[in-house]
């Protein structure tokens, strides 16, 4: 799958606009990130109809054909991108390894769910081997995590009318009483989730919306992490990188300031992506 297959399927998913306005936003996106992801090795998406992993009200996620341990994002969540951005190099024990975070050049979309024009962000990060924290626990795992947003008056609707500094303070004492709660269960698994949200809290990272389809089994680790950053709230005044619109012969990765880069570019037949040495 071309990346300018899984730009159209981001806006389908979470955009509003115009078929030609659409068209025209996916090549560019296209463009932008077959440019500055050649540095991660992730050239296109796997062909056999699992390249999209899943996606939600903001973004849509897919795995690299060339390196299958790594997931690629698009999403119109700012604070995701805020808060995938803050983890960036961190090795946390039950939270995905993100392996870069970004705004996207200064293209814009205009969310279907919230009606707000945002920023378009992208994140790599570590891929799970199974999704969920397995099937018998999932009911009570989802339960905990709903009742919580409830309490606390987290839930995405909730949360979208807040001021940053009001939804911080909830997402904080929420987070909080999420890790409790899971802890008091005596499940160990749950547990292990737990630690991953108080991970998070210890690197300013306040986030609650972990059901069964937010967590997942590293076989790598042995451990249960928790990866959706969607709902959260990132440490104020963080700053996350922008990727510039490159010139041609140029290379604005995800791990630099600078603008140009050497590059070579390996050929498909389908498509041309440079790939910094």
């Amino acid at each position: 799958m071309h990346f300018s297959s899984f730009a159209t399927k981001f806006l389908e998913s979470v955009t509003t606009g115009t078929p030609k306005a659409n068209e025209r936003l996916g090549l560019d996106i296209a463009k932008i990130v077959g440019r500055n992801l050649g540095i991660h090795g992730i050239m296109e998406f796997e062909r056999d109809g699992k390249f999209i992993l899943g996606g939600g009200n903001f973004g849509v996620a897919g795995v690299s054909a060339e390196d299958e341990n790594k997931v690629v994002k698009l999403t119109t969540d700012p604070e995701e991108v805020m808060a995938a951005s803050v983890l960036v190099g961190k090795r946390l024990i039950h939270v995905v390894e993100f392996f870069s975070a970004a705004y996207i050049s200064d293209i814009r979309a205009t969310n279907v769910w919230t009606g707000l024009r945002q920023r378009i962000g992208i994140s790599v990060m570590e891929r799970l081997d199974e999704v969920g924290v397995g099937t018998a626990k999932h009911g009570l795992l989802d339960e905990i995590v709903e009742r919580v947003k409830r309490e606390f008056k987290v839930t995405p609707e909730q949360v979208m009318r807040m001021s940053s500094a009001m939804a911080r303070e909830r997402l904080a004492e929420a987070s909080l009483e999420l890790a409790s709660r899971l802890q008091a269960t005596g499940d160990n698994d749950l547990a292990e989730l737990a630690e991953g949200v108080d991970e998070l809290y210890a690197h300013g990272v306040y986030a609650v919306d972990f059901h069964p389809g937010n967590v997942g089994w590293s076989n790598r680790d042995g451990v249960y992490k928790v990866f959706d950053l969607g709902l959260s709230s990132a440490p104020k005044g963080f700053k996350p990188k922008v990727l510039k619109n490159p010139r041609e012969g140029c290379v604005v990765t995800l791990m630099s300031e600078e603008d140009c880069w050497p590059m070579h570019t390996i050929s498909t037949p389908e498509h041309s992506v440079p790939v910094i040495y």
